[in-house]
């Protein structure tokens, strides 16, 4: 949605909250605290329910990203539309600018907003998988200033920026992201420890339906224990890249995608919030060919995923909110399937 139609739209706070109620609602406002539709009350000239079943007030903001929030819905809205326009990111200076906002309120704001981007995703067909680094290009030692930073760098603190072991390839300080992807579809990524045949069967199993999917990969070493578990084609690049339909292309493509967007949006990132970077970029293209209706659809996720920002704090560390964000979509879709077997 472009800002101007978003300016034409939502140009008040009422009018934010009445699409929000619509999206979550239907227009039938439910308790936020006990999930009662029948004694509700609406108190006057304000966007505040009643419950009269729990004797508690509630507003369609309750139990989202939006709650206790001081920034109105307004820019709010502008921040989403921005930040999902922008195909390779786009930094919280650059949202302080257009919003009119500060830089930390833009960072806090945006943190949250990818927190809503989190999903679990089952993969099916022909799916490639690959891992990639994420850091300094490779450079000589120097002492340890202030003047040492890189494009592109991530480390555990990002107010040192250090590159002493940035080198290519495995054994690498640097980031280590795990992604799987459709071709033609979707893309799930993880940020590992390391990578071994334990992570990457783990990343497999809980990502990827195995009994309806063809798995192609490079020859690396790890990944031989996955025709145990999958239909596995290996495309061997010392002797091509592409042999007809078998390549992992797509998502050297979209690891094009990935590091662009940090090396010239985010110029440098810390590690530890890593997990919700990829959530972001992961979010966009998997709805990539239904750009206008992306607006629509974070705002009913947004709607049903908790506060997971205390303050500039998270209320775990990333790579736990994430993990758990993951075990309860898969435990609710699990229930889904039961139910519709039961029926």
């Amino acid at each position: 949605m472009s800002l101007l139609e978003l300016a034409n739209r939502y140009n008040t706070q009422d009018r934010c909250v009445e699409h929000l109620e619509k999206l979550r609602w239907n227009n039938v406002p439910t308790c936020s605290h006990c999930g009662g539709i029948t004694q509700i009350t609406k108190r006057k000239k304000s966007n505040i329910y009643h419950c009269n079943y729990c004797n508690k007030d509630f507003t369609v903001l309750v139990g989202t990203i939006f709650e206790h929030s001081r920034l109105p819905l307004q820019k709010w809205f502008a921040l989403i539309s921005l930040m999902l326009d922008a195909k390779q990111g786009i930094s919280s200076s650059q949202l302080s600018r257009n919003t009119g906002i500060s830089y930390h309120s833009a960072w806090y704001s945006t943190m949250r907003i990818r927190c809503a981007m989190i999903e679990d995703i089952e993969l099916s067909g022909l799916i490639e998988s690959d891992e990639t680094y994420i850091g300094g290009k490779p450079r000589k030692s120097y002492k340890k200033n202030s003047s040492n930073t890189q494009l592109s760098q991530v480390a555990e603190n990002p107010d040192v920026l250090l590159i002493s072991n940035s080198k290519r390839g495995r054994g690498t300080s640097k980031a280590k992201i795990a992604g799987m992807v459709e071709r033609k579809g979707r893309v799930v990524l993880q940020l590992m420890d390391t990578f071994s045949t334990t992570t990457l069967l783990s990343m497999l199993k809980r990502n990827v339906k195995l009994k309806n999917a063809t798995v192609i990969t490079d020859e690396a070493k790890f990944y031989n224990k996955f025709e145990d578990f999958v239909n596995h084609l290996t495309i061997k690049h010392k002797e091509a890249f592409a042999k007809g339909n078998i390549h992992i292309n797509t998502i050297e493509g979209f690891w094009s995608i990935l590091k662009a967007g940090i090396k010239g949006n985010y110029k440098s990132i810390s590690k530890r919030y890593m997990p919700f970077y990829l959530a972001e970029f992961a979010y966009r293209y998997n709805r990539r060919a239904k750009p206008k209706l992306m607006f629509d659809e974070f705002l009913k996720d947004a709607l049903h995923e908790s506060k997971c920002m205390n303050y500039s704090q998270p209320n775990l560390e990333p790579k736990m909110l994430v993990a758990k964000h993951k075990t309860k979509t898969k435990t609710n879709r699990n229930e889904k399937r039961k139910k519709i077997k039961l029926r």
